[in-house]
């Protein structure tokens, strides 16, 4: 039985909600304060489950950051439906609340006090968790993701609970207590020999070796006028046929993982027997721009990824005087009005940026500027 723990370790990765409203600050909130009811979405990365294993307890911790009397909670957690969940997004909302959820939830019905540092944990989760690492394609070091939703918390009760930007020690906990799958082995070679002695008066040395489908090397030899002694050593050996054809190329596995052996994509880190992209992400970014803007370049905004290289991308961008989607690029829109658009990546973002618009319209008059990105990644799962 194996202990796996991780804290939040990224500021996009524990996201408030107040009412409908996704944000980021250093204050969360859990249950019904009076106005709206707080709720919060939870990424944890680098999960080490392995895929199919037993999973016996499983919790979020939450920290309490100020003192509060006793206060009667009602909520509810869900996971994430997906094999290695995708980096979460404010703008436009992209979070555990938002995204397909497990078939599993649990109740997280509690009376609490709250002082600042107490910690607090949710319900056991394990039918959620269970429910992620049993998918076909879950693999150990993928990411998952919880929501924290409130579930009938009366008007006035709610707990205040440390985030990544308030204590990057006391933001929530994940807790998994599991035992891995047990693998079987079926050995198919087997070994057997005999050795008998006996006397015999004469000399008559031989060696009669066979050979069939299995490996069977047999030989006997006689001494006189002394003895004789005769062995009879028997190797069988039946491979089985190997479900998989030669392999000619490059494989690099994940750590942990014999690369000699493996063929399952999702424990390799590079293999050339796959292609190189797969679809990771798209979406869009709107913005605002003005002539007063000009070149300062105020439109600039970004997407948040976590591949941890510089994936290939696409982007297109149109605006109100666009006939259709172009793109990224420098477009004329007659004598003297000018913008351009372009967009770069770095191994954590994808950055889109709208400028110029001179001699457009009047000073200040504004323009919407849609930016719809595409991110592609290796196909292995990385």
């Amino acid at each position: 039985m194996a202990t796996f723990t991780k804290r939040i370790d990224a500021d996009i990765r524990d996201v408030g909600y107040s009412g409908a409203t996704p944000f980021q600050s250093s204050a969360l909130s859990l249950g019904n304060p009076g106005a709206v009811v707080r709720e919060i979405s939870l990424r944890f990365i680098g999960v080490t489950i392995p895929q199919g294993a037993t999973i016996s307890s499983a919790k979020i911790t939450f920290t309490g950051s100020d003192v509060r009397a006793s206060q009667t909670i009602n909520m509810k957690v869900y996971g994430v439906d997906e094999d290695n969940t995708a980096e979460f997004v404010i703008s436009p909302e992209d979070t555990a609340k938002t995204r397909t959820h497990t078939s599993a939830s649990v109740d997280w019905d509690a009376t609490i006090s709250t002082t600042d540092g107490s910690t607090h944990d949710t319900s056991d989760i394990t039918s959620i968790v269970k429910e992620i690492v049993d998918r076909g394609s879950w693999s150990s070091g993928n990411a998952m993701a919880f929501h924290v939703g409130d579930d009938g918390s009366g008007s006035g009760h709610y707990i205040n609970v440390y985030e990544y930007n308030s204590s990057t020690t006391k933001c929530a906990l994940l807790t998994i207590v599991y035992v891995a799958a047990s693998v079987s082995l079926s050995p198919s070679a087997s070994f057997s020999a005999t050795l008998s002695e006996s006397f015999s008066p004469s000399v008559s040395p031989s060696i009669t070796p066979s050979a069939s489908i299995s490996l069977s090397p047999s030989g006997s030899i006689s001494l006189s006028p002394s003895g004789s002694i005769s062995a009879s050593p028997s190797l069988s050996v039946s491979p089985s046929p190997s479900p998989h054809p030669p392999f000619f190329g490059l494989k690099i596995a994940k750590s942990g993982f014999n690369v000699l052996e493996e063929t399952d994509p999702n424990k390799l880190i590079f293999s050339s027997e796959y292609n190189t992209l797969k679809y990771y992400k798209s979406g869009t970014i709107t913005h605002s721009v003005s002539e007063a803007d000009n070149t300062l370049y105020r439109t600039k905004s970004y997407y948040t990824h976590d591949l941890n290289f510089y994936p290939y991308f696409e982007v297109y961008c149109k605006d109100n005087l666009m006939s259709g989607w172009q793109p990224v690029g420098k477009f004329q829109a007659g004598a003297g009005a000018y913008r351009s658009f372009y967009a770069y990546v770095t191994k954590t973002k994808l950055y889109v940026v709208a400028s110029g618009y001179t001699g457009i319209g009047g000073a200040g008059e504004a323009y919407d500027v849609v930016f719809y990105y595409k991110i592609f990644r290796n196909n292995l799962g990385l």
